[in-house]
């Protein structure tokens, strides 16, 4: 692999930790809860008006009971699944699995070969 290859690998692994770092440092000071509701705020301060801005939630009125709920269930409770694991669970032991999630995507030909 080359240089700038493993230089983005290394940025993509620094990426995809840093918000489970700083769940861990949070979970220290706040409960699942606030985190979660604040988490999800800061989000909803950036993106919707981004969203507003480029005409993306017009469609979206008629529907806007479906989609609070589709947003609670999808974000409110894994994140607070997360939260409340990271408060209670020994962190390195869980951290790898979770580090290591990309590189347990397996390609068709993969999965194949090891069935062969």
């Amino acid at each position: 692999m080359s240089r700038r290859g493993w230089a983005l690998f290394a940025a993509m692994g620094v990426i995809w930790g840093i918000p489970y770092l700083l769940i861990k440092v949070a979970v220290g000071e706040l409960s699942p809860t606030s985190l979660v509701f604040l988490r999800t705020a800061v989000g909803a301060l950036i993106l919707i008006p981004l969203a507003a801005g480029r005409g993306g939630l017009r469609p979206l009125r008629p529907h806007w009971r479906a989609v609070v709920i589709y947003t609670a269930i999808e974000i409110g409770v894994p994140w607070l699944l997360l939260s409340d694991a990271e408060r209670q669970l020994y962190a390195p032991p869980t951290s790898l699995p979770k580090a290591d999630q990309q590189n347990r995507i397996l390609s068709p030909d993969q999965i194949y070969e090891a069935q062969q």
